[in-house]
């Protein structure tokens, strides 16, 4: 775009040939990249006709869909509004533009053979008293990851347990239950802690060191009513 000087005119002299010569300077745009939850992840300002740089970083993963799956893994970048991805560093800018961070759904964790559940874990009764809501005093179970067993990867808890056709809620994750020890149980690979139910609403409680020494955890998920964290639990 070219840029006049009205003062240059107002002080030219008349007596002579004067010549002017624009001035130009460059459009640059403003382009934005949001994350799985529309806010806005980063942003660039792009000269016109240049492309963006490559994206430091991954945009937090979309947890919208967790009442059905696990999640999604990020794929790449959309333009916002289209349907397929963009290679954002071979896409010229010409206008403020906006990329919205895409996904591959990973697969349907919660979908597993339940049976799996008493080959892996061992159940303890548990007595948990809600101190925030009185109407809460409840006789469950507490979880823990059997000792002979080995883990890693993605885990699936279950939220409730049988016993003599009789259910009852899972309602702590067991003091030590999940932590790796170099003499047995090996959890020091697992990554990924989810529930049957994404409510889980029987959960209250992570005991002391529930989780210690799960060194590549990444992710865990949190009940609905959790209510208590020990300390180092994890």
């Amino acid at each position: 775009m070219a840029e006049w000087s009205e003062q240059s005119f107002t002080n030219a002299a008349t007596a002579s040939t004067i010549t002017f010569y624009a001035v130009y300077k460059q459009e640059s745009y403003i382009v934005t990249f949001k994350d799985g939850y529309g806010n806005v992840f980063t942003t660039q300002r792009v000269v016109y006709g240049d492309f963006p740089t490559a994206v430091v970083g991954k945009p937090p993963v979309d947890e919208s869909a967790l009442d059905t799956y696990e999640g999604y893994d990020f794929h790449g970048w959309k333009l916002d509004g289209a349907t397929g991805y963009t290679s954002i560093t071979s896409y010229p800018i010409t206008s403020t533009t906006t990329f919205v961070a895409g996904y591959d759904l990973v697969e349907d964790i919660r979908a597993v053979d339940h049976d799996y559940f008493d080959t892996f874990f061992d159940y303890t009764t548990f007595d948990y008293v809600d101190q925030f809501d009185t109407a809460y005093n409840k006789t469950g179970y507490a979880i823990a990851l059997k000792a002979d067993v080995s883990v890693s990867g993605k885990l699936v808890l279950p939220t409730t347990y049988t016993v003599d056709d009789t259910t009852y809620p899972i309602v702590a994750i067991a003091a030590d239950g999940f932590t790796a020890s170099s003499n047995y149980r090996q959890t020091t690979n697992l990554t990924h802690v989810f529930f049957s139910t994404l409510a889980a609403n029987e959960y209250r409680s992570f005991e002391q060191n529930a989780f210690k020494a799960c060194t590549s955890l990444q992710y865990l998920e949190f009940p609905t009513n959790l209510r208590n964290i020990s300390k180092y639990a994890v």
